[in-house]
């Protein structure tokens, strides 16, 4: 573990408990293994910004999961996430609809007017209930 907060084992909190097989780390105690391993990338961000060549810097931005950098891509380097195979929009596959991000995608859903015909588009392109 590359975090140098993270303390392993069995150590003790000031109150005097122990906690064994588990780590501390930000103020609680995470079990070792999947728990304590989910949460390093939060302080080692292992997924760099592969994007820069020798006539442009280099992008210095760390991300704790590919699909952050996936996204990062996308929005700040659309030419690198095309070399990566990565989606340049996501479709509805109800309306036909595209959004740029997975989460916009699954926000749409709720609204989608194909899924949920007694909604119609607001003004600023929010969608409202019939009344």
């Amino acid at each position: 573990m590359n975090c140098p907060s993270v303390c392993v084992g069995s150590h003790h909190l000031d109150s005097g408990q122990q906690n064994p097989g588990h780590g501390w780390c930000c103020g609680q105690w995470f079990r070792i293994g999947t728990e304590l391993n989910r949460h390093i990338p939060l302080h080692t961000k292992p997924f760099p910004c592969e994007w820069g060549t020798n006539d442009r810097a280099p992008c210095t931005k760390r991300f704790r999961a590919k699909k952050e950098r996936e996204k990062h891509y996308r929005t700040c380097h659309p030419l690198r996430a095309q070399l990566e195979g990565i989606p340049e929009h996501f479709r509805c596959e109800h309306c036909g609809d595209k959004v740029r991000r997975r989460d916009y995608l699954k926000r749409h859903y709720k609204s989608c007017t194909t899924l949920n015909p007694g909604r119609q588009r607001g003004k600023k392109g929010a969608r409202k209930a019939d009344e």
